[in-house]
């Protein structure tokens, strides 16, 4: 996957967090916080696949929803599915982020 964006879409950097299927889940959900804060700022979309445990992907959602950030969930399997989530994410973030930059008319 990051091989294709390399080559593919160069601009766009992904990032993988792997929570397992671990019950303390708060750690993740923290992570995904920090990565999402104004003073870190790298994160500008959020693809949620469907193999994450209910309540974590229940909180990743809200998280970037309160960070107004585009989430985009991936309903399939493999690679391909997950390749397309992760274009639109980046797609959806492109829009968002111009849509935060406009100035006020």
């Amino acid at each position: 996957m990051l091989a294709w964006f390399r080559e593919h879409a160069p601009g766009v950097q992904v990032e993988f967090i792997h929570s397992g299927w671990k019950s303390n889940w708060s750690e993740y959900a923290a992570k995904v916080e920090r990565r999402l804060s104004a003073a870190y700022g790298a994160v500008d979309a959020i693809v949620v696949i469907t193999m994450i445990r209910t309540i974590l992907g229940e909180k990743v959602r809200a998280l970037a929803s309160a960070h107004d950030r585009p989430w985009v969930a991936c309903t399939g399997r493999g690679f391909e599915s997950l390749r397309r989530a992760a274009v639109k994410a980046a797609q959806l973030a492109t829009l968002a982020r111009a849509r935060r930059t406009r100035p006020e008319a």
